[in-house]
């Protein structure tokens, strides 16, 4: 039932566009984050720092250890919002707000948005004695009065990614293929999307299958952002709007066709 909610919501949220992602975004962050907090507070008496009994270091040593989980906790999930980021960006007024501030703007939120939860699992985790299972334990260990809110914070904390997830890639991935409107492809397109199914852990093996994937998404978008972010330098920001559009337009040629549509020292470098 919650998954199917879910789906809904991812669907609709999508349909009616950036402006309802924005305003469930909001209430959905400062909700949840409250809900959190009160979870620390939840699981305090069990809190201890020392790991579980009979566990290992997943690579056999601190540092090597320290290290992905560094990769595949901290670092990709900021990276795994720099294909989301210019869809939500463009959206703000240039007038009113400047390129640095967007920039800094959007850093401080991916750190803070993404760090807030991180530590919460962490400490939890240590609290429950969770291993191999993190969910069955924590859930286990919450006290009666901290279920509904733990659910809530299950359940609702999807909802705005995987809005983010349809609004982004289901109309980006067939803009090529289909002359809709957005309004009209993305409730075709958003239950049948593979990022909005597999994030939301509906897929086969969904925990194993995204730790496994984490570090190599970070692995390409990094120096894919890099080489973004070093092109954008060398034009100071500046842009032939026109010429972007030639792919909407089912047309060749333009300052940024290069050879053949792609930019191939930039996919070698």
């Amino acid at each position: 039932m919650v998954y199917a909610l879910l789906a809904a919501c991812t669907a609709t949220s999508a349909v009616f566009g950036y402006r309802m992602l924005l305003r469930l975004s909001r209430a959905l962050s400062i909700g949840l984050t409250v809900l959190l907090v009160i979870g620390v507070v939840a699981y305090a008496g069990d809190f201890t720092t020392a790991a579980p009994t009979g566990t290992e270091y997943l690579l056999g040593g601190f540092w090597p250890t320290w290290l992905l989980a560094t990769v595949s906790a901290a670092l990709s999930g900021p990276i795994a919002f720099i294909t989301l980021l210019g869809d939500y960006t463009r959206y703000i007024s240039p007038r009113r707000f400047s390129q640095p501030r967007v920039f800094r703007a959007s850093c401080a939120g991916l750190v803070a948005g993404l760090l807030v939860p991180h530590l919460f699992g962490t400490r939890t985790a240590l609290a429950v004695g969770a291993g191999e299972d993190y969910a069955g334990p924590l859930v286990a260990a919450a006290p009666a009065w901290y279920l509904v809110p733990l659910l809530v914070n299950a359940s609702a904390g999807s909802g705005g990614q995987r809005g983010a997830d349809a609004l982004q890639h289901v109309p980006g991935t067939w803009t090529r293929s289909c002359r809709e409107r957005r309004a009209r492809r993305r409730p075709t397109w958003s239950p049948r999307s593979p990022r909005c199914w597999s994030t939301s852990g509906t897929s086969p093996g969904p925990h194993r299958t995204l730790t496994s994937f984490v570090p190599l998404l970070t692995a390409v978008g990094t120096p894919w952002a890099v080489i973004t972010l070093i092109g954008f330098a060398r034009v100071r920001g500046r842009c032939d709007a026109d010429a972007l559009q030639v792919c909407n337009r089912r047309a060749r040629g333009g300052l940024y066709w290069y050879h053949g549509g792609g930019n191939v020292r930039a996919a070698v470098a």
